[in-house]
């Protein structure tokens, strides 16, 4: 049995498209008033993943990647153990995912064996998943249609490691939650999360309004698509130029809606199994996803022809100006390099 002084640990896996972005900036926003009422979110590892800079969410807002280093996660149970509070709160959506997936070793296992582990997950149907990570990453200047993006999609073998991973921890320390407007805590993502780890009295914290990340209707998709296509320019989290359009956005249909009745039934289909599995293993019977009112709307891929002409001018503009950027940085690097050869050698 579980000591009930034993110290908790909290680590949120994902998924993305769950209001990760939100919950994070809830727990850095709240930091000091958190770590009062016994709850640490530490800033170790937050806006990096691989040792790298996360584009996809360049504020330093997430902090889980510390779980794939051994030294530095043993430097902050170390420091986690020396603090008042009993709750340690980890947090990166995508640690189940290929490539992130193998944090869980048998030096980390031992390192977690001296606390009491609470895994929380949040799902979401799988056409309204695969929906929403394309929709944000044609933001981020990727070329793929919805229908090419979804068959490259690797979602279906990471839903076999999580439920792996979650088999690993026991079904007692996981806690999936499903990202659905009105299963959500007060139809929040906050709110709900701030529930799953017991934190009384959310309401008194800071809980911000906006939208993190703005939706897109399917026209306004289209549009940028093309534009991404015209311009050939690199993934970039920097990138403002589909601003104008997604301001304008979220007054059409949605990607979801917009998707044919046929690849909706398809994947429905393909992720039927590993959703039975992870039902039988986690909700003992219960149905995962219950089935949503999904109304298909027809979106002409046909975009107006003025429309067509500025994206390409603007275009055209921004591939020339990221050329010549590209060209000045490969000049400035070969002249250090050789300045670099000249100098003395401490």
């Amino acid at each position: 049995t579980m000591c009930k002084y034993m110290k908790k640990i909290f680590i949120h896996i994902g998924t993305p498209k769950t209001g990760t972005t939100a919950i994070q900036k809830f727990l850095s926003e709240n930091y000091k008033k958190l770590l009062n009422a016994g709850y640490y979110y530490p800033i170790v590892g937050r806006g990096y993943r691989n040792n790298t800079r996360n584009i996809s969410n360049p504020e330093i807002w997430m902090n889980g990647t510390v779980l794939k280093d051994l030294s530095s996660f043993k430097a902050l149970l170390k420091k986690f153990d020396t603090l008042k509070s009993k709750n340690l709160i980890l947090s990166d959506e995508c640690l189940f995912m290929k490539g992130s997936n193998d944090w869980y070793g048998e030096d980390i296992k031992k390192l977690l064996n001296n606390y009491e582990i609470k895994l929380i997950v949040y799902l979401r149907p799988a056409p309204d998943y695969l929906c929403g990570l394309w929709q944000e990453s044609v933001k981020y200047r990727y070329t793929l249609t919805l229908e090419e993006s979804i068959a490259k999609s690797n979602y279906y073998e990471e839903l076999h490691t999580l439920k792996n991973l979650m088999c690993m921890i026991k079904r007692e320390n996981v806690l999936i939650r499903i990202y659905d407007k009105k299963k959500l805590f007060k139809h929040n993502s906050v709110y709900d999360f701030a529930q799953s780890i017991k934190l009384v009295s959310p309401e008194k914290y800071i809980i911000s309004s906006d939208k993190i990340n703005t939706s897109l209707d399917r026209v306004s998709a289209n549009k940028i698509l093309f534009f991404n296509k015209i311009a050939r320019l690199p993934p970039d989290d920097n990138s403002k130029l589909y601003k104008y359009i997604t301001d304008s956005s979220n007054k059409g249909v949605s990607v979801l809606n917009s998707m044919p009745k046929k690849l909706h039934s398809s994947i429905n289909k393909k992720y039927a199994d590993i959703e039975e599995e992870i039902t039988s293993k986690f909700f003992r019977g219960e149905k995962l996803f219950e089935d949503s009112d999904y109304t298909y709307v027809s979106v002409s891929d046909e975009l107006d022809i003025l429309f067509r002409l500025k994206a390409t001018l603007v275009a055209c503009l921004f591939r020339f100006k990221a050329t010549q950027v590209a060209i000045l940085k490969k000049y400035y690097r070969t002249l250090i390099q050789r300045i670099k050869r000249y100098l003395p050698k401490n």
